[in-house]
């Protein structure tokens, strides 16, 4: 797993300007080949441990939390950490918030 490149693919995707359709072009390309690295990392135990030493990359941390929970074989320690991810974000002040709030709530989890 190429694990600069995923950071440079999270750091593209958190630069979107929704005033510009080039760069939502751009945004949406990069979040598509994230999913798909992250996808192809999940197939490996060694690639998933690789993936989840991005969980301390501010940007692509989210990425791979959500990716993780949702299609990775994980141990209860790996599922910790993504799952603390997600709630921190949950009790972060911004947008991000708002979606992490969402997400453990339907997946019956709490903040």
């Amino acid at each position: 797993m190429d694990s600069a490149r995923f950071v440079e693919l999270a750091q593209a995707q958190a630069a979107v300007d929704y005033g510009s359709s080039s760069s939502v072009r751009l945004a949406n390309s990069a979040a598509d080949e994230l999913r798909a690295m992250a996808l192809a990392a999940l197939s490996s135990p060694q690639e998933t441990e690789q993936l989840l030493a991005l969980l301390n990359q501010p940007l692509a941390a989210s990425w791979v939390a959500y990716a993780a929970l949702e299609h990775g074989a994980l141990t209860e320690f790996q599922r910790a950490r993504c799952m603390a991810t997600v709630q921190a974000l949950a009790r972060s002040d911004n947008l991000a918030s708002i979606g992490a709030r969402a997400w453990l709530a339907e997946h019956g989890c709490e903040a």
